[in-house]
């Protein structure tokens, strides 16, 4: 049992590292794009790409509609033939939902290009998924991370050399368009097969009901990270901005471990949730913590000695600058991390309804909390910000690990 139990966790650890590997490769190129805009262009350009970024990955977020669970969820166990229509119909519908959040990005920020790039995005934002439920985690990597992430800084690359980084609207939103275009002519070329005859209203109709509760919670969970971005992009100044896109990006990359892991094992889940063995999803989850406390833990205290350091050589930060926000977003990210793939595994057992009433009694909490905030001086939003993320992130954490284990240690005694 124990040499079983030990072969699960270095299986979980190998390929999880290698997923983690191609997903911190594409965070680090647009780690690297902040670091390259903030030393040659200063912090107002890395502000303006920082709330760029926000509007296309929350737009992402809303088209997608929790299709990627709903998905992984679905595909494992379907036949062919009903695995490529709910691939198709996701698209569609991504399709249909990015325009519509495109109209609205393009009167809101009054940007037509911004528009056209969230319209774009939407529809890639959902390809990585499919591959993800069709069980094929490392396309899903390159596609999810890299492919997106290297072309943008390919785009800003060129317009830099082409001296037209100076255009500030038009640089921003061309190398993300570049970007995009590229990723879709990949995706063209893989998932061709996917053609109109197998869209039907119906069946859009169904992927929408289902993945609307799964849509609600990761709206909300990207409105507690990358919506502080334009939180603080109308409270703040471009320099908090941008120190906060900073932050939340090391703080991303650093907890890309832990979900590389929930990538890995979430089609595995899935599968044994069908089957009803609760007792393999509870070995799965335990050892996924297991493996992303082993592995973060280090990095986590490193980030906490280096973190300063690693500021002012990348990013031209002034010695003087508190540091508290990060050290505080860091601390949570740990946490998360600790917690495992919890999301996961309790969006596979159906319980996203539990999931998203946990969430909003946060989200009301830390509106509360913001509100009071913004009677203080402007000087320390950016550290309110901060306890706001530590409180929905690490609160939801806890809380969902906990009850998720309950859950299962149930499932696994009745059938015991």
């Amino acid at each position: 049992m124990q040499k079983t139990s030990v072969g699960l966790g270095m299986k979980i650890f190998r390929s999880a590292v290698l997923i983690f590997a191609l997903r911190i490769c594409g965070a680090a190129l647009l780690f690297f794009v902040y670091s390259f805009l903030s030393k040659v262009e200063g912090e107002e350009r890395l502000a303006e790409v920082a709330v760029f970024l926000a509007v296309l990955t929350i737009c992402g977020t809303v088209a997608r509609g929790g299709l990627d669970q709903y998905l992984l969820r679905e595909m494992p166990g379907s036949d062919a033939c009903r695995r490529d229509r709910l691939a198709a119909n996701a698209v569609a519908l991504a399709s249909l939902v990015g325009l519509c959040c495109a109209v609205v990005a393009g009167v809101v920020w009054h940007s037509y290009m911004l528009g056209l790039g969230v319209f774009l995005f939407s529809i890639f934002s959902i390809v990585p998924e499919v591959y993800r439920a069709s069980g094929s985690a490392i396309q899903y990597a390159v596609l999810r991370n890299f492919a997106f992430n290297f072309f943008l800084a390919t785009g800003v690359g060129a317009l830099y050399l082409l001296d037209l980084l100076v255009l500030v609207d038009v640089g921003i939103v061309l190398s993300a368009l570049f970007a995009v275009l590229l990723s879709l002519i990949y995706f063209f070329g893989v998932y061709r097969f996917y053609c109109f005859q197998k869209i039907g209203c119906r069946e859009m109709a169904g992927l929408a009901k289902g993945g609307v509760l799964l849509a609600l919670f990761q709206f909300l969970v990207i409105a507690h990270t990358y919506g502080y971005n334009l939180v603080l992009d109308f409270l703040a100044t471009p320099q908090d901005v941008a120190r906060f896109a900073v932050y939340l990006q090391v703080v991303l990359i650093f907890g890309m471990f832990s979900t590389s892991v929930g990538v890995f094992i979430g089609r595995d889940v899935a599968v044994a949730v069908r089957q009803g063995d609760f007792r393999r999803v509870l070995g799965l989850y335990r050892h996924a913590c297991y493996v992303s406390v082993a592995v973060t833990g280090p990095i986590f205290m490193g980030l906490i000695f280096y973190g300063p350091l690693l500021f002012q050589r990348l990013f031209d930060f002034p010695a003087e600058v508190d540091l508290v926000p990060f050290y505080i977003m860091a601390s949570t990210a740990f946490i998360n991390s600790a917690t495992g793939p919890k999301f996961t595994v309790l969006n596979m057992l159906g319980l996203e309804r539990v999931v998203l009433r946990a969430g909003s009694v946060l989200t009301v909490f830390v509106a509360v909390f913001l509100f009071f905030s913004a009677f203080y001086d402007a000087s320390v939003t950016v550290l309110f910000v901060a306890v706001s993320y530590a409180l929905f992130s690490g609160g939801l954490a806890v809380v969902m690990s906990l009850y998720a284990l309950k859950r299962l240690q149930c499932a696994v005694g009745r059938r015991g």
